[in-house]
């Protein structure tokens, strides 16, 4: 399978401290360095790529304006990023994987 949080981190959008296998993700992000991460709601039982959002998360960096320009969730060819990156093969290229992610953010 596909880990768009290890994609994100390659790609300076995530932070995670050292592996610990004893805390969940959310525990080992380094907020105040993350702009971006892979989420899950179960309840709603949607995936995305989720921005952390200046005002309305409790270490946010990215502003309005800012996540006007990187927002990750708008769609291409009628998908979301991470489906795009989920069909990607496990050999594909740092510069194919670049190529989808720059065609989803808006400059």
């Amino acid at each position: 399978y596909f880990n768009i949080n290890k994609l994100l981190k390659e790609f300076n959008y995530l932070n995670i401290e050292p592996e610990n296998w004893k805390l969940s993700l959310s525990q080992k992000i380094v907020w105040s360095e993350t702009k971006a991460y892979f989420c899950n709601n179960l309840d709603t039982k949607q995936s995305g790529v989720c921005m952390n959002l200046y005002g309305r998360d409790e270490q946010g960096l990215v502003n309005l304006d800012e996540y006007k320009d990187l927002t990750l969730e708008k769609k291409v060819d009628n998908q979301p990023l991470y489906m795009k990156l989920f069909a990607l093969k496990p050999e594909a290229s740092k510069e194919e994987v670049a190529k989808i992610i720059e065609s989803y953010i808006t400059k």
